[in-house]
């Protein structure tokens, strides 16, 4: 029979069921605070939005790869206390009643050993309806986020573009970095050619580069952040709308 102790830690390891519960339970309001992160950094950096990420490829993207996160979550460690307690069986019951041929009752082990089998798939069940409930959860918020943009906006948001003054110098000191994401963006563009997709492309970009900016020394000079990043976004915003700027220009203002 087993120890004293190895009942204890097998008792231990089901413990570790709760780390994707606690996952999961933050990872519920994920449009949510993506979204509020991003709207502040852009605020922070004055630069021009309408919303956070809306319902579009990008996003339904984000959301397929949090189900797969939260499912691996799932899976990897709801299979730690059925090897646990395999490999106590097999040390244990085989070396000790096969081997060693004692007379154990090792009954109990037999049903704990099916127990464990059957209550992961009751976890896996249920856990089910978790991330059920968390992808509803989720499209609520990003249907929140949808309904207030408003594709007339678009307009307004490049009459504010417009605005701001054009620092190329600024964006020639960071010149690496914008031809790379240029060329990603220009990629994307080939797919991702509806007006939410690509606002979405829009805010990925700015945020990308807004919070990854203090990676990135400038090969020349110094300049401010915020100067920087609001003539990157409107140079990226007039590279992805500029099919649409050229609908707006002539009624422009």
């Amino acid at each position: 029979m087993f120890s004293v102790l190895i009942w204890l830690i097998l008792g231990f390891t089901f413990l570790i069921y709760l780390v994707p519960l606690g996952a999961l339970f933050i990872t519920k309001g994920l449009i949510t605070n993506v979204n509020n992160r991003i709207m502040n950094l852009l605020k922070t950096n004055k630069i021009p939005f309408i919303t956070g990420y809306v319902t579009g490829k990008y996003s339904h993207q984000l959301l397929r790869n949090v189900i797969i996160g939260e499912w691996f979550l799932i899976i990897f460690f709801s299979f730690i206390p059925f090897v646990f307690i395999s490999v106590a069986y097999s040390i244990n019951i085989n070396i000790l009643y096969i081997k060693m041929k004692q007379n154990i009752n090792i009954t109990i082990e037999k049903v704990v050993f099916g127990l464990t089998g059957f209550f992961t798939i009751i976890y896996w069940l249920l856990m089910s309806l978790v991330v059920k409930r968390n992808k509803k959860l989720r499209l609520i918020n990003l249907n929140v986020s949808t309904n207030q943009f408003r594709k007339s906006e678009l307009k307004n948001l490049y009459l504010e573009m417009n605005a701001i003054q054009d620092n190329y110098d600024d964006l020639n000191v960071y010149y690496k970095i914008i031809v790379w994401w240029d060329k990603r963006i220009i990629k994307k563009l080939e797919t991702e050619n509806t007006l939410n997709n690509k606002y979405n492309l829009y805010i990925f970009s700015v945020n990308h580069i807004a919070t990854n900016i203090k990676f990135y020394p400038p090969e020349k000079g110094e300049i401010s952040d915020a100067r920087f990043l609001n003539s990157y976004a409107k140079k990226v915003f007039n590279t992805i709308f500029e099919k649409e700027i050229m609908i707006w220009k002539p009624t422009e203002k």
